[in-house]
């Protein structure tokens, strides 16, 4: 069986909560391959997760990460995954990023390609759609 989004960040929430004592912390980064990948942002820095598909923690380490500016977000993280898919309609949410002026939120829509929606602090939210190349370079190389 297969955990989804939600339960792999409840498995990776407990994995940062026991390793940094840190409950508030904040999701910055996700994206999905083969396992769900987790970035958090605690009081003791940026902590990684990798949850495998069958929802066991296979990594929790310290990430060496570019600056993400701390400053209050009118949007949350949930609010934006929310909002970009109320936009899209379905698919599959593939990779989360926190950008300075909001979130970068990637949707595998199947035969319909995979979209990047980008959701702004304000929760305005605008689309582009991703090529093959934009995705994985090394596949279309092959």
């Amino acid at each position: 069986m297969e955990v989804d989004f939600d339960e792999a960040l409840g498995v990776a929430r407990r994995c940062i909560a026991n390793r940094t004592g840190d409950r508030e912390a904040v999701v910055i980064r996700y994206e999905k391959g083969e396992d769900h990948y987790f970035e958090f942002r605690t009081r003791k820095g940026d902590r990684g997760v990798v949850v495998d598909r069958s929802g066991r923690t296979r990594h929790c380490f310290e990430e060496d990460l570019e600056e993400v500016p701390s400053g209050a977000r009118d949007i949350s993280q949930r609010d934006a995954i929310d909002r970009a898919l109320e936009f899209i309609g379905d698919g599959k949410v593939e990779r989360v990023k926190v950008k300075d002026e909001g979130y970068e939120v990637d949707i595998d829509r199947g035969d319909k390609g995979t979209y990047r929606i980008f959701v702004e602090r304000d929760g305005m939210v605008h689309e582009q759609k991703c090529s093959m190349l934009s995705r994985n370079l090394a596949a279309d190389i092959d």
